[in-house]
């Protein structure tokens, strides 16, 4: 019909994309979409959550040698970007810095300002900043130009004329006031560019996702191990692919879905990754407003009554602190996810009067466990009840619980 029905108006608003594409078809499938409307829609994973696990990706594939390997993605108007000083194996969705385009020069983080310069100039939404032997190796490599030799599919995918290109900025660029400076000698720099060389030997991979550029990253690190191999034996003597095997590869690598969004090859390195328990149960969304920091956590798939989520470790203190929960008396454990991040993520959990989780402290593992107090859907904030009597703050987000009680409640003493 001419006109928009109210609940199709309503979802839209909501940018429930699903909805979006059925509205078209709404005359052959009402039912369908009736369906759809009566379930609550899932909250995408954050991108805090997705760095952290491409970081992690990126250590179990032996991409990460050091720790200045790192992830920056744009979302048009925010740079997330990953810490510097955390272990990639154990990567925490807190392991990363969050700003605004427009506060970058105010930024301290010294990659910043080379991430937002990448960014602007590929147009691509993820970077990935790699610093290791290999990426060394490259960088010293003064006869590779615009193209890598097409010595194997690997290298294929970066063997089209202008998909590699050379940067040439500062050591350190400090603000991207000093781009004026340098524009000039980075003209090959484009939405084309799939490889970046940078002058510090480290290199820069780019992609439309997050999975993308990370998948395009371990595919170079292959390309770059089978490049010194042939180089050390005479690259003379190597078989370049043909012109239309070329083409053929870098079809498949390009629009086939399986390495395009690279969902197939992510799944089958998470199996061999050490990932906590609440990996796949627990996802964060982030606040639109200028908080940048502030998250909260919902649940990332249905979670049936008395299910763990989580069990969290840490450090544990005598006294507490702002964020530490009590254990018994004298016992304070301030939880952590391993990484470098200073806090867990279960120190974003909410309070709530009808909470869905119950938080269960264990004094002689030092640890706290997280249990579904029912059952939780997909995309439900979750949450916990906090009751205090005392005055002062002793009642923000997770603080200070003690044990649990008779009723689905929790108290917090201060």
């Amino acid at each position: 019909t001419s006109q928009t029905p109210l609940f199709l108006k309503f979802t839209t608003t909501q940018k429930n994309n699903s909805l979006a594409s059925l509205k078209k078809k709404f005359h052959k499938m009402p039912q369908i979409i009736t369906k759809l409307i009566k379930q609550k829609s899932r909250q995408p994973t954050s991108t805090r959550k997705e760095i952290a696990f491409g970081l992690r990706a990126l250590a179990q594939s032996n991409v990460i040698q050091l720790m200045w390997t790192g992830i920056s993605y744009f979302d048009g108007k925010y740079y997330t970007i990953s810490k510097r000083d955390v272990d990639a194996r154990r990567m925490s969705p807190l392991d990363t810095h969050k700003i605004s385009s427009n506060d970058i020069n105010k930024e301290k983080n010294i990659n910043f300002p080379l991430h937002a310069y990448l960014h602007q100039k590929t147009g691509k939404e993820c970077c990935v900043l790699i610093h290791n032997q290999n990426a060394s190796w490259l960088a010293a490599q003064n006869w590779i130009e615009n193209a890598l030799p097409p010595w194997d599919c690997n290298c294929a995918m970066f063997a089209r004329p202008g998909e590699v290109a050379e940067v040439k900025v500062p050591y350190i660029l400090e603000n991207l006031d000093d781009i004026g400076k340098i524009e000039k000698h980075n003209y090959e720099l484009n939405s084309e560019t799939k490889l970046a060389i940078l002058p510090n030997r480290a290199i820069a991979v780019f992609g439309h996702s997050i999975n993308h550029a990370v998948m395009r990253s371990i595919y170079l690190n292959f390309a770059i191990e089978t490049m010194r191999n042939i180089v050390s034996t005479g690259r003379e003597n190597a078989r370049l692919a043909e012109p239309k095997e070329l083409l053929d590869q870098n079809y498949v690598w390009d629009t086939n879905p399986l390495f395009s969004n690279a969902n197939h090859e992510m799944n089958i390195l998470k199996k061999a990754m050490d990932l906590p328990l609440w990996w796949d149960r627990v996802d964060l969304t982030e606040y639109s407003d200028d908080n940048l920091d502030e998250m909260s956590l919902l649940a990332a798939v249905s979670i049936p009554p008395d299910t763990e989520i989580a069990t969290v470790g840490g450090t544990i203190l005598t006294k507490p602190t702002k964020h530490t929960v009590r254990l018994a008396t004298k016992v304070h454990l301030h939880m952590t996810d391993g990484g470098g991040a200073a806090d867990s993520v279960f120190t974003r959990l909410n309070h709530s009067f009808n909470p869905n989780v119950l938080a269960r402290p264990n004094p002689q593992k030092e640890c706290i466990t997280f249990r579904a107090l029912r059952a939780i859907d997909a995309g439900e904030k979750l949450t916990f009840e906090v009751e205090s009597s005392e005055k002062g703050p002793s009642a923000v987000n997770l603080q200070k619980i003690t044990t649990e009680v008779s009723r689905s409640h929790l108290k917090v003493v201060k």
